[in-house]
């Protein structure tokens, strides 16, 4: 099958097997120029809202992300009851497993424990 590929390209050659008509790029530019329309187009006017509009929406992207740096420089960096944070790492304090039991009680078990009890404890 190799064989047939080069013989058909030896064959051919160099020659370019596209033509294109005679006068084809002479008569070209009055073509296109005859199909353009006569009146040019009107230009569009953008109003004042769609040129602000774009200006507004990054003013409050960049409000909104500097708010969220300030909340969280200002709040990010708190321990959180016995967590710290990368930085404070060495002084965490430690957990007792009361501490453990009770961060395990949802809302709905002390619903179910003071509805059982009728609130008295």
């Amino acid at each position: 099958m190799k064989t047939d590929k080069i013989t058909s390209l030896e064959q051919v050659g160099n020659k370019n097997p596209f033509t294109v008509p005679e006068g084809y790029f002479e008569n070209l530019t009055a073509c296109v120029m005859a199909s353009l329309p006569e009146n040019p187009a009107k230009p569009i006017k953008i109003g004042l809202r769609k040129k602000i509009l774009p200006w507004v929406y990054m003013a409050a992207m960049i409000c909104g992300i500097a708010v969220g740096i300030r909340l969280y420089v200002q709040y990010g960096t708190h321990e959180i009851k016995g967590f710290s944070t990368a930085q404070n790492q060495s002084e965490t304090i430690p957990l007792s497993d009361e501490d453990i039991l009770i961060s395990a009680v949802n809302d709905y078990d002390l619903y179910e424990y003071f509805h059982e009890t009728n609130g008295n404890f």
